[in-house]
């Protein structure tokens, strides 16, 4: 028999908020650093957000499946996506244009594990809605092969040119009060963000 999942919903600003608790003993208060992807995320990040809980997130309704995470700070187990599928749900050809850009980048990214190969530079924030797919919004990415805690940024689809997040633990609890709240308009990250320099 499938195991029953305990999710916690509440209402925040009218808006319904999804959090995902954890077992006993397998949070990363515990030591779970989901094979050291949390080790990667600021410590300001993953030791507040993600510290007892298994991610959260803005859901389109209550039964949807777990692999949509929109607009707060899902977990690495479950809810991080992949490069290429980032890059799929901007629209046709933007992977066969922009992974080999992210894979000259970021070559520790490419893992090969028992045949699968997967590109571990993943997207743990994307602030568009469900349901809304394209160059929208901005998504934020880590490289979880790596433990820099550098936090990557990408601004309506611009891929081409990839920004990187000062003092990202400011910017992301400003981003998520602006969502909890349901203040008007786009988050603006522009006082935090510059371009990357590899």
């Amino acid at each position: 028999p499938r195991l029953p999942v305990e999710v916690l919903f509440f209402n925040v600003s009218g808006r319904m908020v999804e959090v995902f608790p954890t077992f006993p003993g397998s949070t990363y208060e515990d030591g779970n650093d989901c094979f050291g992807s949390l080790l990667s995320l600021p410590d300001g990040l993953a030791k507040s957000w993600l510290w007892r809980t298994d991610g959260w997130r803005i859901p389109g309704s209550v039964g949807e499946g777990p692999m949509t995470n929109r607009q707060l700070i899902g977990h690495p187990s479950s809810r991080w996506r992949d490069a290429d599928t980032y890059l799929d749900s901007l629209g046709k050809g933007w992977k066969k244009k922009y992974l080999p850009k992210i894979k000259e980048l970021f070559p520790d990214a490419v893992t090969n594990i028992n045949g699968v190969k997967r590109i571990k530079f993943r997207c743990f924030l994307d602030t568009r809605p469900v349901g809304v797919g394209g160059p929208e919004g901005d998504q934020f990415f880590v490289c979880s092969t790596r433990q820099d805690q550098v936090v990557y940024h990408v601004h309506e689809g611009d891929v081409e040119n990839l920004r990187v997040l000062r003092n990202p633990e400011d910017a992301i609890d400003r981003y998520c009060a602006h969502v909890l709240r349901r203040k008007p308009g786009q988050f603006d990250f522009s006082d935090w963000s510059e371009p990357f320099r590899p």
